[in-house]
């Protein structure tokens, strides 16, 4: 890699990956959680502004089939953000082959990750049905999974916005009220997760849902790794864990 950005007056930064990656669940999403560390590192060191992704509409849709397979809710069916604060994704709406086309074109010799074909790698072996969805898919291959990539970002942002207004009415201090559970269960969901991030915290698996399911009047705690602790007096839950790094 270093050689390929040289050769093309590229400005090139290395590294290794550190602690960084290592709150994910699986090697995957170490090295995602690495990366992004290293790249805000690199922004952060030469001044710039923004770092530009090379992740196309191929890459949104396998995220969302991935998220589907792991219970993720509409938050994590809406596929790659074209913008999280300085990282932009410019070739979100460009299929991978009409990408590698263009490189072609121009004379460009692409480097594909080794990653992208390790059969323990999930995203790899969903990529060996790819080819089979998109015929399933016919002409409606890249336009009606696109489009419902943005439906579902919209949908996202606007319960998004409703559930900010739920934390602001709902919130005291590192405290929330029990009546957010009265909301329809998405929204509730939302708001929590919402608190949470707030304090520097995220709810374990299956720590959202008893949350959920708790019941208003009842005195109790719910606890998760690692340092998870969510305190209810019948009135109120309070969040006694340790914030993440």
């Amino acid at each position: 890699m270093e050689g390929r950005g040289a050769g093309g007056g590229v400005l090139w930064r290395g590294g290794r990956g550190g602690s960084e990656g290592e709150g994910g669940r699986g090697p995957e999403e170490r090295w995602r959680l690495a990366r992004y560390a290293a790249i805000e590192r690199t922004l952060s060191l030469e001044g710039f502004e923004f770092a530009a992704m090379g992740h196309t509409l191929d890459d949104s849709v396998e995220t969302l089939l991935l998220r589907t397979g792991r219970s993720a809710g509409i938050e994590g069916l809406k596929g790659i953000p074209l913008r999280r604060g300085p990282i932009v994704r410019p070739l979100l709406e460009t299929t991978r082959e009409d990408v590698m086309c263009y490189l072609a074109e121009k004379g460009v010799d692409a480097w594909v990750d080794p990653t992208n074909s390790d059969p323990h790698q999930p995203r790899a072996r969903l990529r060996e049905v790819m080819p089979a969805l998109k015929r399933a898919w016919g002409d409606r291959w890249p336009k009606g999974p696109l489009q419902s990539l943005k439906h579902l970002g919209m949908d996202s942002e606007a319960l998004g916005e409703v559930a900010i207004e739920m934390l602001k009415h709902h919130k005291k201090d590192k405290r929330l009220s029990l009546r957010v559970l009265d909301l329809p269960r998405g929204l509730a969901a939302r708001t929590i997760r919402m608190w949470l991030y707030s304090l520097g915290s995220e709810a374990p698996q299956g720590g959202l849902h008893r949350l959920l399911g708790w019941e208003r009047g009842k005195s109790g705690s719910v606890e998760g790794p690692p340092s998870f602790r969510v305190e209810m007096d019948g009135e109120w839950m309070e969040w006694k864990g340790t914030p993440r790094e």
